[in-house]
């Protein structure tokens, strides 16, 4: 059983493939894979439309967003779904400041230009923060493949969550 403490869950997986010829054996593997919620656990199977990330993306951002600061609409959407973790006052402090816990969008064209600029310059440094903690957080390597035990045990380390996020 794996908790999780908000409504969405992303799970990683790898398999090895020896050559074409064994696709095959992969796909029918995958196809094997299941998610159940633990209210559900022993009870039939109900097939779900797998939603991707797109998806999600699509049905819930406001359509008058401003383009170049579009992370944080799609950012305040996914937080009235996924509420912050108790415990974290300052971070919501912090939110509540840029707009992130409005019901309606303050992203649109009348935000004052200024201000959408300091947001979009937020989004280019935050990338190049969790890319430089990316590469630092890259745990053992063994084979070529990179090992740590901190991935999926992320605790309030929201930067090692964003770095790993980035390259899955």
């Amino acid at each position: 059983m794996i908790k999780s403490p908000t409504n969405s869950v992303w799970i990683l997986g790898r398999i090895l493939v020896n050559g074409d010829s064994d696709l095959y054996n992969v796909l029918k593997l995958q196809n094997q894979f299941t998610l159940t919620p633990l209210s559900q656990y022993g009870k039939p199977v109900i097939t779900a439309k797998n939603e991707t990330l797109a998806d999600f993306k699509k049905a819930v951002v406001s359509p008058n967003t401003q383009d170049s600061i579009r992370f944080f609409e799609e950012l305040r959407v996914a937080l009235k779904k996924n509420p912050t973790p108790a415990g974290e006052t300052a971070l919501i402090a912090v939110f509540d400041r840029i707009g992130l816990s409005k019901n309606e969008t303050p992203y649109g064209t009348n935000l004052d230009p200024a201000i959408a600029a300091g947001l979009s310059r937020a989004i280019k440094d935050g990338d190049q923060v969790i890319k430089n903690a990316f590469n630092n957080s890259l745990g053992i390597d063994i084979n070529d493949w990179s090992y740590s035990t901190d991935i999926g045990t992320y605790g309030y380390n929201y930067l090692l969550r964003a770095a790993i996020t980035e390259v899955a």
